[in-house]
């Protein structure tokens, strides 16, 4: 049946990311700290699309300029209605550098939010913290992508509301000014 179907889909998920945990432990017992921020990438890549399937998760290149992961926020025709450009930082010590970089990339790809994801959280995370940029820590970032991702569906789905009320109010004034409805009032 349907239900057996999912369930057995969802067993296979389920395994596959509890492989995939397993090979990040493997890997974050390396004491390489860049791969030690390679896991934090997968992971924050692997589990935005077991989260998003529909929307298009993109790893940025080693050595390309910009952020660790670009998520794609698309709707349900599958077109792009905003992108969430993360950046994940395993690092010891926090630097402020990070979030002028993240802002900068921002800016640059004409993203609509950004957060950066570090395993160290300055004292005051809102000295450095905007409107469209937040920080956050390893176990936090999901609900933080969730939230940022229920915000573009919502200023979409206002901006098609919008649009459309235009439009839906010029065909009533057309068909009330209209021959047609005069001769059907008299």
């Amino acid at each position: 049946s349907v239900e057996c179907d999912h369930r057995r889909k969802n067993s296979k998920e389920i395994k596959r990311l509890n492989d995939l945990i397993k090979e990040l432990e493997e890997k974050s017992s390396q004491t390489s700290q860049q791969a030690q921020g390679e896991v934090g990438e997968i992971l924050i890549e692997e589990t935005l699309k077991s989260e998003f399937p529909l929307d298009k998760i993109v790893e940025v290149a080693k050595g390309v300029n910009g952020a660790d992961v670009s998520h794609h926020v698309m709707d349900r025709q599958e077109r792009e209605i905003g992108l969430i450009y993360i950046e994940s930082k395993n690092a010891r010590k926090f630097s402020g550098s990070w979030v002028n970089k993240l802002k900068e990339d921002v800016k640059s790809k004409n993203a609509s939010y950004g957060v950066l994801v570090t395993t160290d959280l300055p004292e005051n995370v809102k000295q450095y913290e905007d409107e469209d940029l937040f920080i956050c820590g390893f176990h936090d970032y999901l609900l933080a992508v969730k939230l940022l991702r229920v915000r573009l569906v919502e200023i979409a789905k206002n901006q098609f509301i919008e649009a459309n009320r235009s439009s839906s109010s010029e065909l009533v004034y057309n068909y009330v000014t209209s021959r047609e409805f005069a001769q059907w009032i008299t």
